[in-house]
């Protein structure tokens, strides 16, 4: 079967707020830690295949661009090795010579976290937690289970077959809902 082709790779899938996000995935590496990718590409679907059985979509396309801005650059990050209902908070301490070295928004967030300490923008938060931070924003979330993504809201989208995963017609995400 053309769905066997797949690597599935992935412990989450997520797509950006607003019509310019892009689709991004999570994994454990090989090593136990955190590995991240961003697939410059729009489209959600083509991705399903390599999301790992009993993987999670997290599809944040129809959240408020003003919400979904301020949970990206105010809100904690994933982390998939992170045991469920935990927060791993960044303590702040980031040296004089690195801060130095951080460029744009990358410094002004070090510099956010080191005069308030309980801003939680570069905390990071097992999946369970964002998934439960997105869905209070409006995005929509799912679960691979066996060759289909199962939608929270009950809609349910099969997996293409590899060969044909980037058609249009099995665009599961062609339809925006919301």
């Amino acid at each position: 079967m053309a769905r066997d082709k797949y690597e599935e790779r992935y412990d989450l899938l997520t797509r950006g707020v607003g019509p310019h996000g892009s689709v991004g995935a999570e994994s454990v590496g090989w090593s136990g830690g955190k590995c991240s990718t961003t697939m410059y590409s729009r489209r959600l679907g083509p991705y399903f295949g390599e999301l790992k059985d009993g993987g999670v979509v997290v599809d944040k396309w129809t959240v408020d661009f003003k919400t979904g801005y301020n949970l990206v650059v105010h809100g904690p990050m994933v982390d998939v090795t992170l045991p469920p209902k935990t927060i791993d908070k960044f303590d702040g301490q980031i040296s004089d010579v690195m801060l130095i070295g951080l460029q744009g928004s990358f410094q002004a967030m070090a510099l956010k976290k080191r005069t308030d300490p309980k801003w939680s923008g570069l905390d990071s938060v097992s999946l369970d937690l964002y998934c439960d931070l997105w869905r209070q924003a409006g995005a929509r979330i799912g679960k691979r289970i066996g060759n289909e993504i199962h939608w929270e809201d009950g809609a349910v989208s099969e997996i293409p077959d590899e060969a044909h995963r980037y058609l249009p017609d099995h665009e599961a995400d062609a339809v925006l809902h919301g």
